[in-house]
């Protein structure tokens, strides 16, 4: 491939460019030769006409591949640091000098700061309505346009608590104006080992020397424990793969946060829970605890997943069914005004839905760990929580109308849905594939479905999105029709 670097400066600055081949398998390593240090130092010089104290050797790579030194150089101006003033001289084999990437900005100013660290400071946790722990230095600061300001570098952190943050200002130190502000945590992958997931890559941040279970980047969501305090650790590692350990839990719960948060994106554009892309905290508890269940808080926005109790059977409620089953109940919430009504038959076709998107999670991650099924929980406990496929096997659910009374738990009415929906996307006559179900019935929920649905409503209203996305006169809108035929609804 073709690397061209090109940097434009105001006036006072020189314009340096860089035009080079770089190779994919270049081995470039670090070697120390003052020599050639001093050689790009006097280039530089000649070149740029800024003074050569200002400027120290930091690295120099050799890519043997190609035959050249790239010559890293730090600026310093009147004893103060400068920040984007680094410079990379370029030097062929023999020595030759090739170019140079960077901003050769003149400084020519006063660094004596006419506004104090303190006022700062104050400046800044005014911007960001909390101080935590603040530092400042004062610096040079090279904007990207080349533009040099004398200003106070102030970060404000907390590490400490639920919510980890690091937010730094660079804030004139003439005027008191606010630069620019960015969050200072760094968002890499990072490897979860889970217990029901495996090792698998998973979106973390560092702070400082520490790395913590937070994806802030498309996403929004931190995983913590049941204490509240974010999965810290100081590798990218989190997790062990036994059950035993908390990281591992919170492992496996971070990474069916990301799965599902990507599957409601990538398969209808919808960020978060909400649709808004707002943030929310999961939280995991504490292995011991024996805390055998899962749950959205409804109204709160945020999600807690049990430990489990291995005496009576149950593995952590970690999987990636279970998560996503979870995240679906705040979908449901912010979809339907009030979400739909937790008791009779709302609270069946509540828990149906997140059957529904648990499951198409599941396929969604493609992960061999956990791979697509018609259960729900098989993960957590032997055979499994629900069948989808076949609900009555769990020897609590039903599977069609005509069993149903008020009175029955909606977990287990949950199986009118579920067979509906195992039957619209598996059944061997009529059925469209799991795709264009979940499309049908995400079309209903979010248009049509409201708080007391009950399941004659689910069948009109679903009926209507499969009218919507294919027609009236569809196999799709004709196996709807079919399928809660099926489970009794006519």
């Amino acid at each position: 491939m073709k690397i061209t670097r090109c940097f434009a400066v105001t006036a006072g600055a020189a314009v340096l460019s860089w035009a080079f081949a770089a190779r994919a398998d270049a081995a470039s390593h670090a070697i120390h030769n003052p020599a050639t240090a001093a050689f790009a130092v006097d280039q530089l010089q000649a070149r740029t006409g800024l003074p050569a104290s200002e400027f120290e050797s930091w690295k120099t790579l050799y890519d043997p591949q190609v035959g050249k030194s790239h010559v890293r150089l730090t600026r310093s101006y009147k004893g103060l640091p400068v920040t984007g003033g680094d410079v990379v001289v370029h030097l062929d084999a023999d020595g030759t000098y090739l170019g140079m990437s960077g901003r050769a900005t003149r400084l020519d100013m006063d660094v004596t700061p006419k506004v104090s660290a303190d006022r700062v400071v104050s400046i800044a946790a005014a911007k960001l309505g909390k101080a935590g722990s603040p530092t400042s230095e004062l610096k040079i600061w090279i904007t990207e346009d080349g533009t040099a300001h004398l200003a106070w570098q102030v970060v404000l952190s907390d590490l400490s608590g639920s919510e980890p943050y690091k937010h730094t200002y660079i804030v004139d130190a003439k005027t008191g104006n606010v630069v620019l502000d960015f969050d200072s945590l760094e968002t890499l992958n990072g490897t979860g080992r889970g217990y029901h997931n495996g090792n698998v890559t998973i979106t973390i941040t560092r702070s400082g020397a520490r790395y913590y279970l937070r994806d802030l980047t498309a996403r929004n969501f931190d995983t913590a424990n049941d204490l509240g305090y974010i999965f810290s650790s100081t590798t990218r590692t989190f997790g062990n793969g036994s059950y035993t350990t908390t990281s591992t839990n919170g492992a496996d719960v971070h990474y069916g946060l990301m799965k599902t948060w990507d599957y409601y994106e990538d398969t209808f554009g919808r960020s978060s829970y909400d649709g808004a892309g707002t943030y929310f905290p999961a939280f995991v508890y504490r292995y011991g605890t024996g805390y055998v269940n899962a749950y959205w808080a409804t109204g709160d926005g945020y999600l807690v997943f049990g430990d489990g109790s291995i005496d009576d059977g149950y593995y952590p409620l970690t999987s990636l069914d279970v998560v996503g089953h979870e995240f679906s109940h705040g979908v449901c919430e912010t979809s339907v005004p009030g979400g739909l009504r937790y008791v009779r038959q709302s609270g069946g076709i509540n828990e149906g839905n997140s059957d529904i998107f648990g499951t198409m999670v599941e396929c969604y991650a493609g992960n061999a760990s956990d791979p697509c099924d018609w259960t729900i929980g098989e993960k957590v406990v032997s055979p499994y929580l629900r069948n989808m496929s076949d609900p009555p096997a769990d020897g609590a659910s039903i599977d069609n109308f005509s069993d149903y009374t008020d009175g029955l738990d909606v977990h287990y009415s949950s199986g009118i849905v579920n067979k509906f929906f195992y039957l619209l996307s598996d059944d061997a006559v009529y059925g469209i594939g799991s795709d264009a179900a979940a499309a049908i019935w995400y079309q209903a929920l979010t248009n049509y479905f409201v708080n007391a649905e009950t399941f004659a409503d689910a069948r009109t209203d679903t009926l209507q999105a499969a009218q919507d996305l294919y027609g009236a006169a569809s196999a799709e809108y004709s196996a709807v029709g079919d399928a809660w035929d099926d489970v009794g609804l006519h």
